[in-house]
């Protein structure tokens, strides 16, 4: 493996050069477009589970994309938290189960930011986070 770039083989055996990223060095200062400390940055976070799926695929991002949510819509960000439809009815009630409360996106979304109320007990979040 060089340092610079990481060479993988794909199923056609052709070799692929990818970047490998460098660690962070003790004091070394964060790039001002990279900050996501920054309340005014706009975050999209992009997941492919959702709930009711309790897996750590769907409940993880939706934690951090609440959490992500405190102070930054005063300061002109966002937080968008981007989630997969499952289009086909019987995929739904593959992965969710028949007893599932919604059959739209949008009751999918209302699920979720009940979730986030009751059972995550962040109902400002609930109101701030964007869901797409």
């Amino acid at each position: 493996i060089n340092e610079e770039t990481k060479t993988i083989k794909n199923k056609k055996k052709k070799k692929i050069s990818l970047p490998v990223p460098a660690p962070a060095r003790d004091g070394e200062p964060v790039l001002p477009h990279t900050d996501i400390a920054d309340k005014s940055k706009r975050i999209w976070i992009v997941t492919t589970a959702a709930l009711p799926w309790m897996t750590g695929t769907a409940v993880n991002p939706l934690l951090r994309a609440a959490y992500m949510t405190e102070g930054r819509s005063e300061a002109g960000g966002s937080v968008t938290l981007m989630l997969p439809w499952l289009e086909r009815q019987q995929d739904r009630d593959s992965v969710y189960g028949k007893s599932r409360d919604f059959e739209t996106p949008e009751e999918q979304e209302a699920y979720i930011r009940k979730w986030l109320v009751e059972k995550a007990k962040l109902p400002e979040a609930s109101d701030k986070l964007r869901i797409q």
